[in-house]
């Protein structure tokens, strides 16, 4: 049985080398989700400098729309938000880090990716006093703003999956090649009736490696020959494959005349 990642665990590991003092599954009565309007607890926040983060460890069993109501909530609140996908459970040390550096660097406004699939997210800080008339139409910008967000997430997974679906259909027409063309010389073998049938003997006279071809080989050559249409080069590479020999094409083609002009 495969062994659970416990990426919770790897968080708190920086948390704790950072001297970090942190929440975890904390609720905010204005973060719900849901029909039930239940309360979706932050998996870890904490403060750096003054702002306040939030680090959430992102499975399959997070829901999209629970990632959008927390990038709203965030956004609405000046949080920044860190999402590690499971998929990047590795180097969850690496991105939880970074993402303290850039908090304390004071970068806002901005979504940059930490790792293959793995984003973090800096809104500025919301003072309510400073807040202009015409908050109300900036809030819908805003809100615009988080979807493309959230849009952008799912659509780089989504080419992630399509990349890696095209890197086994490339590895698969490559094996299907390689399928076809040994099928191809078993059928030149079978085609080539009784001599490839029944070639058992030496290939060369007296067992020389550079030696001439015996009668049966002059013949199996013929044979392939015409079934492989006089290509030269395939020919080679038949006689390579299947019995380790390298016949020189000037050969091939003085047995096929000399069997052609017999005939």
């Amino acid at each position: 049985m495969a062994e659970v990642f416990d990426g919770a665990a790897e968080i708190r590991k920086v948390l704790d080398l950072f001297k970090i003092d942190y929440a975890q599954d904390q609720t905010f009565d204005g973060l719900r989700y849901g029909p039930l309007d239940a309360l979706l607890p932050v998996e870890f926040s904490f403060s750096v400098q003054g702002r306040e983060l939030f680090v959430l460890f992102l499975t399959d069993e997070f829901a999209s729309d629970q990632l959008e109501k927390l990038l709203s909530f965030s956004e609405g609140h000046g949080n920044s938000l860190l999402v590690i996908d499971s998929r990047d459970g590795g180097r969850i040390q690496e991105v939880v880090s970074r993402f303290i550096d850039d908090a304390r660097a004071g970068k806002v406004e901005v979504a940059e990716d930490y790792a293959d699939y793995s984003r973090g997210y800096f809104f500025a800080s919301v003072d309510a006093s400073q807040k202009p008339a015409s908050a109300p139409v900036k809030k819908i910008d805003s809100d615009d703003r988080q979807k493309l967000l959230l849009e952008n997430l799912e659509l780089k997974r989504q080419v992630r999956g399509y990349e890696a679906a095209l890197a086994d259909f490339s590895a698969q027409v490559s094996e299907l090649s390689d399928l076809v063309l040994a099928n191809s010389q078993k059928i030149v073998a079978l085609q080539s009736g009784d001599f490839s049938a029944k070639f058992d003997g030496e290939f060369r006279l007296h067992g020389s490696k550079y030696g001439h071809l015996t009668d049966s080989a002059k013949r199996l050559v013929f044979v392939v020959t015409k079934n492989l249409n006089c290509n030269w080069t395939e020919i080679q590479r038949y006689f390579k494959d299947n019995y380790d020999e390298s016949v020189s094409i000037s050969s091939i083609k003085r047995i096929y005349r000399q069997n052609t002009d017999e005939k």
